[in-house]
């Protein structure tokens, strides 16, 4: 067995152990579904969006109103949302959605997401009276997106969606499409930050301090702030998926239907 797992895995888990198990252990592939395709569309949005900040942050001056840096950030990241849908249209074919009505139905969280990253360079660049060039060199925070990072000591490795860097503190933030729970975050939600702020300060040798969960439908952000009891948390988690992957038993059915329609899966040796 592999000595190291994936933070997804702990998510997994602890929605479905017998899910899990099936996947890891006795190789079943779940079917690609809709909401993987568009889930894989926004990561790459706001993946490339980020690599293009420079650009785009260069190109700010003294003159530019605010509604023109809005529109400049729109027009980009509305660019890079139909480059993205196209490189992703067989896929989407197959799975018989049409393209037009996937790029209308994400816009307007591709529209949020520009608007917000702007207004944040536009309130750093109007109290510092910095532009252009000298506005992407001291502009904080910076985006560090889809980092990997794995660890040997924790048995863990993952991809964070992003990871803002505030100059004397590294934040990790994941990016969620689904509802926002009432208040705070979802446990899984919690766990998987809790698991990226150990690996990144394995990575880095910063202590992470808090993290951020941004849930797009809901345009809002929730903060996680670390302590011992959450990293206890993964810890025993890890240990518990290793537990389960060695061993010989299929767990029983939880009750989900997710569960439930894993009952006679077919498994690809």
């Amino acid at each position: 067995m592999a000595g190291i797992i994936s933070v997804t895995d702990l998510c997994s888990f602890k929605f479905c152990e017998r899910g899990l198990y099936i996947k890891k252990v006795l190789g079943f592939r779940e079917p690609v579904k809709p909401v993987m395709v568009l889930g894989s569309i926004r990561h790459k949005v706001y993946d490339d969006a980020n690599k293009k900040e420079e650009e785009l942050i260069s190109q700010i001056t003294s003159d530019l109103k605010r509604n023109e840096v809005l529109q400049m950030f729109a027009n980009a990241y509305n660019g890079i949302l139909n480059k993205s849908i196209v490189s992703f249209s067989q896929q989407l074919r197959d799975l018989n959605m049409d393209l037009n009505e996937v790029t209308v139905n994400m816009h307007e969280a591709v529209a949020s997401q520009a608007a917000s990253r702007a207004d944040e360079i536009i309130s750093f660049s109007s109290k510092n009276n910095v532009f252009g060039e000298q506005l992407w060199q001291q502009l904080t925070p910076k985006i560090i997106s889809e980092l990997k990072v794995s660890s040997e000591k924790l048995r863990l490795k993952g991809v964070i969606d992003r990871i803002e860097d505030r100059g004397s503190e590294y934040v990790p933030v994941e990016i969620k499409t689904g509802r926002a729970p009432n208040e705070g975050v979802w446990p899984d939600h919690r766990l998987q930050l809790s698991a990226y702020a150990m690996l990144l300060r394995e990575e880095l040798k910063f202590n992470i301090k808090e993290c951020l969960v941004k849930y797009v439908a809901a345009d809002q952000t929730r903060q996680v702030v670390m302590n011992p009891f959450m990293e206890y948390e993964v810890t025993e988690t890890v240990n518990s998926v290793f537990q389960l992957l060695g061993q010989n038993e299929i767990p029983d059915v939880c009750g989900k239907s997710y569960c439930i329609w894993l009952r006679t899966p077919i498994i690809n040796r």
